[in-house]
């Protein structure tokens, strides 16, 4: 990708700045290293580095020494203008940091979102070095929010599907709670294939070290409750049976059919939201579920029909792979339908999307 092919895209909201990028480009390529190391001189990243306490001009020697050993001689006139080369971890930063600068209600990329946006790259030399002298995702995240806050400056509300769930800190994980559900007298289900192909999909995804897959399997009303509590995951997937009147099937104590309605569902996730961003109801005609659900967490996905079990394992596979290689929500569910209409399933209108608007405008 070059330069101007990614400022092109007038999706991406990211306004073509920068002084900073075309002050890299004495390099001959637009790498993140370059731009973070001359986002150091702006005055709001250094009051976000001392808030810290972090030694900026120390920070800065420690960016100069490793550019200083990799610098490289390179004719400009051999690149022609806005065609120079981007590496893709300033890809990375620059989608992240054009989000951040949006949902913080700033008209442009500045260098303090450029900042947030190196720490989203976990592999980068950029992101190394900021955690080696205490900069993380986190703790930038918490100031530029409270930054906000004290001036009173509103923020705009933020479509969901921009919204991220894999924040990229290496420190972090995102925790996914798999609940199956399979109960005697039902349909057998291929629910030990789906938590395969899930946990597959994501051992294979770039970020695969930054995800924690926890399983619930026949899950009874009470393991609903203890989960939940017990792993504060960020997503929750539930893979069974759905009846036509909403409710979706799990266990009771002796493996029979027992159903859980909308209502209850709903109440449930009212009371434990804590950290969950996404739900996942796979199982058939649980949209109903799911706006239940999607009035207290950021984004729920059901399905509006039956669905077969390989469509439905289908989805989840593309799902989960789109999110290991650090989609967003709204994209990683487009990929998933769009595997099974690839697939020739014919089902790939069944999944729904739905988003809380009002939970929606956060980091």
């Amino acid at each position: 990708m070059y330069l101007n092919e990614l400022f092109a895209n007038e999706t991406r909201e990211v306004t073509k700045n920068a002084i900073l990028l075309a002050k890299s480009l004495q390099h001959g390529a637009a790498d993140l290293e370059h731009v973070l190391f001359y986002c150091l001189s702006d005055i709001a990243v250094q009051e976000v580095l001392q808030k810290l306490n972090v030694n900026v001009d120390s920070l800065s020697e420690q960016f100069d020494s490793f550019l200083h050993s990799r610098r490289k001689d390179t004719d400009a006139s051999d690149t022609a203008q806005g065609e120079y080369p981007v590496t893709d971890f300033l890809r990375i930063a620059i989608d992240t940091a054009g989000q951040a600068s949006y949902m913080l209600g700033d008209e442009q990329i500045l260098p303090k979102h450029l900042l947030l946006g190196a720490l989203n790259v976990s592999q980068s030399a950029a992101c190394y070095i900021l955690n080696d002298n205490g900069v993380t995702r986190k703790n930038v995240i918490d100031i530029l929010n409270s930054s906000q806050r004290s001036v009173g400056q509103p923020q705009k509300s933020r479509p969901i599907n921009r919204m991220r769930i894999f924040v990229g800190d290496k420190d972090s994980k995102v925790k996914i709670l798999f609940i199956g559900a399979n109960p005697l007298s039902t349909s057998r289900l291929r629910i030990d294939e789906e938590i395969r192909s899930i946990q597959d999909s994501i051992e294979k995804s770039e970020y695969r070290n930054n995800f924690e897959v926890t399983n619930c399997f026949a899950a009874r009303p009470i393991d609903l409750q203890s989960y939940l509590l017990r792993h504060k995951p960020n997503i929750v997937h539930f893979s069974g049976h759905g009846s036509k009147d909403s409710s979706i099937v799990i266990e009771d104590t002796s493996g029979n059919p027992h159903s859980i309605s909308p209502e209850s569902l709903g109440k449930l996730f009212s009371i434990l939201t804590d950290e969950i961003v996404c739900v996942v109801l796979n199982a058939c005609y649980s949209d109903r579920q799911a706006m239940e659900i999607a009035k207290h967490v950021k984004c729920v996905i059901g399905m509006s029909d039956s669905i077969t079990d390989k469509a439905a394992i289908t989805f989840s596979t593309s799902f989960y792979l789109a999110l290991g290689y650090g989609r967003d929500v709204k994209t990683s569910f487009e990929l998933g339908c769009l595997q099974i209409e690839l697939e020739g399933f014919s089902e790939e209108n069944i999944p729904k999307f739905f988003e809380n608007q009002e939970l929606s405008n956060t980091i």
